[in-house]
């Protein structure tokens, strides 16, 4: 049997827990799960996530890896469970399911998403083995975790810190994973510090906790000062530019008469308005072949259930950007529609139509349907919707592009990045939201969605039904908001910007980068462990046969121990691990 622990390592016992350690560390788990849940929940307190990331890489130096992993996993299914709880209603709505069952499902994805949690945390016990500089990939890690987890809920931590907006800038650099990323290393800094000064008394383990806490310490410095100037050349650049003003209505489109209040609204609105906005599904189910809506007889042929919206622009004077459904002119009752958005001018002429690319699961389809069709029957979902594949803007009549996004879309970074990459100078998203009755659904779709503005910089309109309709700035500040559930009309004027940023250009490369360091460095360490290249031309050779073990540097000084004899050899493996050795036990 043998454990190469070289002394400058944060050293894990490995004996089983006591009684008196279960306990505290059972409860460690809990707080951070509390405290990473509750940054979500309130958005206020985005600093209790700093602190929940921080117990839970503690959680990782105090505990082996399958321990950390167990407790990993209930601080991510406490925090999930917490943020999301409003999903149990949702699913009985959506699936038409028991409450028990909703709870049951719920409770299976939360369980799938905290596995992430756990991973993570079994990531950082087994790097805290080789010194708090290997602590280096826990944010590494945290971020390919954050991207590659297949998840339901599409949470990173950097989407609870929208109060901090230079945090936030780093974003056109990396996407949303870059800020995880910050948080994860600055924290890291304290927790190996703390795990340092309680563990034994090691200098050089010490000295190594300090000089790592610094770096960690030197990379938040330099991603807030970035940050801050990131900001001033943002807003004095969008100042510059040519603006359009726009009008975005809030109105609940599943009310009878709806049609008739937005259009009632939108002739009301001030003559300096450019362009008007009106929710997802606030007009008609259209053909393909229909292209304008000046002939009502025409239209009413051309459309299924189109209430009053056979003229919406009619005598509104300016461009109208609304949301509805389109269907081919071979499609049955059942579909197949395209949930789509319409940009009709002031003359009632279509002028773009935009196919949502990116469909919602459970709520407009369900994973596996085209395998078993009977499963769409138990989510009670009676029309077949098809996604679009086209991320090319609307262009008004004044040349303006506009990058549309329909409601899910615009919490996914691809959406919004493939629109501004076909030239978007402005992001809007169409919503209707009028499902989930809770307003903390609202709040928190809206701020899974703020990030599009910093990565794309660009001005992102959102216009929703019920909630929240607000628009965000290029550096993610939220400049203007609607209460949810209520109706209102938000004026606000939209720089028009161009120009791509280096996250549009590069896409997701961090995150894959992250995953190849991570994977490199595991890689690594499993091979040094198994007796393979530690560095600095020092081989340890552990070689079993012919009766005996031989550790050693090279052949010829190799030490050898006969079988059931104990011993310890002792090698320099680098300068970065220090002088270890490797014990042998019979």
């Amino acid at each position: 049997m043998l454990d190469a622990s070289p002394p400058s390592t944060l050293k894990l016992p490995a004996r089983p827990w006591t009684a008196r350690e279960i306990g505290p560390r059972v409860l460690l788990a809990v707080v951070a799960g509390l405290l990473h849940g509750g940054g979500w929940v309130y958005p206020g307190l985005w600093w209790s996530v700093w602190l929940g990331q921080a117990a839970l890489l503690l959680l990782g130096l105090l505990c082996a890896p399958r321990g950390a992993f167990l407790l990993g996993s209930i601080t991510g299914g406490i925090g999930i469970a917490i943020s999301f709880a409003w999903a149990v209603e949702a699913m009985q709505a959506t699936l038409d399911a028991h409450p028990i069952l909703a709870v049951l499902i719920f409770s299976g994805l939360v369980l799938f998403e905290a596995l992430g949690f756990g991973l993570f945390c079994a990531a950082v016990s087994v790097a805290s083995r080789r010194g708090p500089w290997a602590l280096w990939v826990a944010p590494c890690v945290w971020a390919a975790v954050e991207y590659w987890h297949p998840r339901i809920f599409p949470w990173m931590m950097g989407y609870s810190q929208l109060e901090v907006l230079p945090l936030l800038q780093i974003a056109e650099l990396t996407g949303p994973t870059g800020i995880g990323f910050v948080m994860t290393a600055a924290v890291a800094g304290p927790a190996a510090l703390l795990r340092g000064w309680l563990g034994p008394a090691e200098p050089a383990g010490r000295a190594g906790a300090l000089g790592f806490a610094l770096s960690t310490t030197a990379l938040l410095a330099a991603t807030l000062l970035f940050g801050l100037v990131r900001q001033d050349q943002s807003t004095r650049w969008a100042a510059r530019q040519p603006r359009l003003n726009v009008a975005l209505l809030q109105v609940n489109v599943t009310v009878m008469g709806s049609d008739a209040k937005l259009r009632e609204m939108s002739l009301a609105l001030d003559p300096r308005v450019d362009l008007i906005c009106w929710p997802e599904c606030a007009i008609g189910i259209y053909s393909e072949e229909l292209t304008h809506f000046r002939d009502i007889d025409q239209t009413r042929r051309l459309s299924r259930d189109s209430r009053d919206s056979l003229e919406p622009a009619k005598a509104l004077g300016r461009p109208l950007l609304a949301g509805g459904k389109l269907y081919r002119p071979d499609a049955t009752e059942d579909g197949p529609y395209s949930m789509t958005a319409f940009l009709i001018s002031p003359s009632q002429q279509i002028l773009g139509r935009y196919k949502k690319r990116t469909l919602l699961p459970f709520g407009e389809y369900v994973p596996g349907q085209a395998y078993f069709p009977a499963i769409r029957q138990w989510a009670t979902l009676r029309e077949v919707l098809e996604a679009g594949t086209d991320p090319q803007p609307l262009v008004a009549e004044g040349g303006a592009k506009l990058g549309v996004l329909i409601c899910y879309e615009d919490i996914l970074p691809g959406n919004a990045r493939e629109t501004v990459a076909a030239g978007a100078e402005v992001l809007f998203s169409l919503i209707q939201g009028a499902a989930f009755k809770n307003p903390l659904t609202l709040k928190q779709h809206q701020r899974l969605a703020v990030l599009r503005a910093v990565e794309n910089r660009r001005y992102f309109a959102r216009c929703a039904s019920t909630g929240e309709t607000c628009v965000i700035d290029p550096t993610g500040r939220l400049i203007a908001e609607l209460p949810p559930h209520t109706e209102g009309v938000l004026t606000a004027d939209l720089a028009l910007l161009r120009g791509r940023t280096c996250y549009n250009l590069i896409g997701d490369l961090f995150p894959w980068s992250c995953l190849f360091l991570s994977l490199a460095w595991y890689g690594r360490k499993w091979r040094m462990d198994n007796g393979q290249f530690l560095g600095n031309g020092v081989l340890a050779d552990e070689k079993r046969g012919e009766g005996k073990v031989v550790c050693g540097a090279h052949r010829e000084s190799a030490q050898t121990f006969k079988p059931g004899e104990a011993g310890v050899c002792s090698f320099q493996a680098s300068p970065a691990i220090g002088y270890g050795d490797r014990r042998f036990s019979p």
